[in-house]
């Protein structure tokens, strides 16, 4: 056996950590661009209703601050509220005509999102 070729490599521990800090920045990214989304959404919402005409009590604008959640471990978001007419105003009803305010926020955040998501992971 005198064929044998011994191969050393240097670095590997210090490379490992580097990978991991990586990692750790790109998840960070990712969740300040979750968090940035959500609250766009949210913030997309309130501005949407008070354009449409939808303020009578105040119920729903103030159900948005402080409605969203934002899951670390499994990144995701999530941005809305509870309170029972909403979907009756952002889709309508038999009597009562759509007013969206909810999907066009959405859609006003969704090109920033992307472009957040894409700088965090590096791309």
């Amino acid at each position: 056996m005198g064929n044998e070729v011994h191969i050393e490599i240097q670095g590997v521990d210090m490379l490992l950590a580097g990978m991991k800090e990586v990692r750790k920045q790109v998840r960070e990214g990712i969740i300040e661009a979750l968090s940035n989304a959500a609250h766009g959404i949210e913030e997309g919402a309130v501005k949407n209703l008070k354009a449409n005409g939808s303020v009578r009590t105040g119920t729903l604008i103030s159900s948005f601050p402080g409605n969203t959640s934002i899951d670390t471990t499994e990144l995701t978001a999530v941005a809305g509220t509870d309170v029972v007419y909403a979907p009756y105003l952002e889709y309508g009803t038999t009597r009562q005509k759509a007013k969206p305010y909810f999907n066009p926020a959405v859609e006003d955040v969704r090109p920033k999102y992307l472009s957040d998501l894409k700088k965090a992971i590096g791309k």
